[in-house]
């Protein structure tokens, strides 16, 4: 009797379960096609090591694939960002879109006595990471406070006979979901005894394709809009002064990979451009990029700003080197100054769209608006 009723408990409970399998099929396969598309916003994830470092912290945009990142180790810690295309269902941040690499910042500082120089990865950065509630918003900080120095590991036989540049340096770069730029934000305090002339110069030559790792597929698209008059392009290395009437994108474009990235602010005084070769270095017993050697010639404030104005007149196309310099006039100890740009990054351009148009989308696509 008893193994009977054991026999038909058994049965009635094996029942009960396949008809809540059956209810919990349909009710998933129900779900899953109300959630198709992936949850938009920015997620935040650590890749794994890449080459010599120790892996990398990054904020992706699931909708654009916009990322930001920062190395947690390694000769690139605590400085950038860089900034590239991810994508967000299978993030492999070095196998596709290099929007922009590692900043080649370089600082120059002026007073009546000295004369200082640096560049911007030998100085000694702390770095914070900030994602908003709604995820809509990250930012990335980077900050450097006049008595660090330079870092620990900055190249000695570059960094001789310098001193450590004598400014509050506080870096924020923001990315906002569903937007196609990273807008950075600079503020520079002056910790001199004395008046100073500063120039904050931001630059870079990205691959935009990493996996080829050169640019030979890379031309310049600098883009000059001027008031009452249709905006215009050059595929030329040229430079231009933002002021009231004329405004500029200094950017890269990559035809065969569809990329397009580029610098732009609504600041009237910046120096945008295209050059081939980067802003002051200097040629050293070798490649300035191995051996970062700053161009450390004192020079006369207006002489300098003169000469990143002229720095496309020579290009010979070693490289494709988009900047951003920002002339400080003048900042009184302890007076603050902010500055303002835009990283754009546009991708998935047709090989057949013509420049015009790729023009025309950058323009649309740019949170700055000549008035």
């Amino acid at each position: 009797m008893r193994v009977l009723e054991k026999k038909r408990t058994v049965e009635i409970v094996l029942i009960i379960l396949l008809v809540l399998s059956l209810a919990l099929n349909v009710s998933y396969s129900a779900s899953s096609q109300r959630t198709v598309t992936l949850k938009s916003g920015i997620m935040s994830y650590t890749s794994d090591a890449y080459n010599t470092f120790t892996g990398w912290d990054w904020f992706t945009d699931r909708n654009t694939q916009l990322s930001i990142g920062v190395s947690r180790g390694g000769v690139l810690a605590n400085y950038g960002p860089k900034i590239h295309g991810v994508d967000s269902s299978s993030p492999q941040p070095w196998d596709g879109v290099e929007y922009y690499c590692d900043p080649d910042t370089m600082i120059v500082a002026m007073t009546k006595d000295r004369y200082d120089i640096t560049y911007g990865y030998f100085l000694d950065w702390k770095y914070g990471r900030y994602l908003s509630e709604d995820e809509k918003l990250a930012r990335v900080s980077f900050s450097y406070n006049h008595e660090n120095g330079f870092r620990e590991d900055a190249p000695t036989q570059a960094t001789a006979g310098l001193d450590p540049i004598q400014l509050d340096i506080k870096e924020d770069h923001t990315l906002i979901a569903d937007s196609n730029w990273v807008q950075s934000t600079i503020y520079i305090t002056n910790k001199y005894s004395e008046p100073v002339d500063a120039i904050y110069v931001y630059q870079d030559a990205a691959y935009l394709w990493l996996p080829d790792q050169n640019q030979l597929g890379v031309t310049p698209l600098f883009i000059e809009e001027i008031s009452g008059s249709a905006p215009s392009y050059t595929t030329d290395f040229k430079t231009g002064l933002n002021n009231g009437t004329s405004q500029y994108i200094a950017g890269l474009y990559h035809q065969d990979r569809g990329i397009y990235s580029g610098l732009a602010t609504e600041n009237n005084n910046a120096i945008l451009g295209v050059t081939s070769d980067y802003l002051l270095f200097t040629e050293n017993d070798g490649d300035p990029l191995n051996l970062k050697y700053l161009d450390n010639e004192n020079k006369d404030f207006a002489d300098l700003i003169a000469d990143i104005k002229n720095a496309a007149d020579s290009s010979d196309g070693k490289y494709k080197n988009r900047f951003i310099a920002f002339p400080i006039n003048q900042l009184a100890p302890g007076e603050q100054v902010t500055l303002n740009f835009y990283r754009l990054a546009i991708k998935d351009i047709d090989s057949d769209t013509h420049l015009s148009e790729v023009m025309q989308e950058v323009i649309d696509n740019a949170p700055t608006k000549l008035n």
